[in-house]
This record gives C-alpha cells, structure tokens and sequence, in this order.
C-alpha cells in the first residue's frame, strides 16, 4: 500500500488542482519507494526533480486561478508556495553537493506540508471558487460560461505578485 494515500477527505473540489493533488501524492510515492529501497543518487534526483517540476507546474496554475478570480488571500497562500520553492531548491542543491541526500526524512517533510497545505490553505481557495461558481479543469478554467485557457504563471504580474 502506498504511503501517500490521496482519497476524498483532500478533494478542493477543483478538479484540476484535485487530479493534479493526486499526482502530487503519485510522485512522493515514487520517492519514498526510492528512498526506501536506497536507490543511487541519481535516481533519488531525477524522482526528486521530477516532483519539483510537477509542484512548481501546480503552484503555477493555482496562482493564476487565484490570480485571474482576486483571490484575496492570494499573496498568503503564494507566500506557502514561494516557501517551499525554496526549501526544495535548497534540499535539492544540498543532495548534488554531497552534502545531504534525499531520505525518509525529507519524504515525511512533503507529506506533512502537502497534507496540511491541502487540508487548510486550499480549502480556503477552494470555498472562494465554489461561492463564485469557478470551475477549473485540465483544458481550463469555466465561470459560469465558455471555457478559457488558464493564464501562464506570470499573467499580468510582477514577479512578486500573485
């Protein structure tokens, strides 16, 4: 049995951000496996880079959701995402360095924060679009009418911005 179970206690009800929380949970299995079977480095950071390029993929998209609907507590919830960004890039550079190698500790780290930023940041997004009738799916983004594509991460905003 996997060790990141995704079931219906994480659904946003969004479901776009809902299948791509699941493939989120998909990728830290990936690596737990990896850790746990004590796989090479290189495997460990190509798992490892594969679930950075997927979540920064996801936060992308989350962002320009919130962005595009004024999500009020966009900039809070960005800040979370900035936050692990860089825990990951940093985690990341230390594994190629030599200096510390991605483990169970790391593993149990990302399920702690995903669990948490699921269960209580993105629930508050998720009420926001469900009051507004937004519906997010993987070709786009409804509210109430035809389907427009989601905005690339740096839709009309600074880099700073949400």
């Amino acid at each position: 049995m996997p060790l990141f179970q995704w079931t219906k206690k994480y659904s946003v009800g969004v479901e776009r951000f809902d299948q791509d929380h699941e493939r989120l949970f998909d990728l830290m299995n990936q690596l737990h496996d990896a850790t746990r079977v004590r796989q090479e480095r290189l495997v460990l950071e190509r798992v490892f880079q594969e679930l950075v390029e997927y979540t920064n993929q996801h936060f992308s998209a989350e962002e320009s959701a919130m962005n595009m609907h004024e999500y009020s507590y966009c900039a809070a919830h960005k800040a979370e995402h900035d936050e692990l960004r860089r825990k990951s890039d940093e985690l990341l550079a230390r594994h190629r360095a030599g200096t510390d190698k991605i483990g169970i500790d790391m593993v149990n780290f990302l399920l702690r924060w995903w669990t948490d930023h699921i269960l209580v940041t993105d629930r508050g997004y998720a009420d926001f679009f469900a009051h507004r009738k937004v519906q997010i799916c993987n070709n786009g983004m409804r509210k109430a009418g035809p389907v427009t594509e989601l905005a690339p991460a740096n839709f009309g905003r600074k880099k700073d911005e949400c």
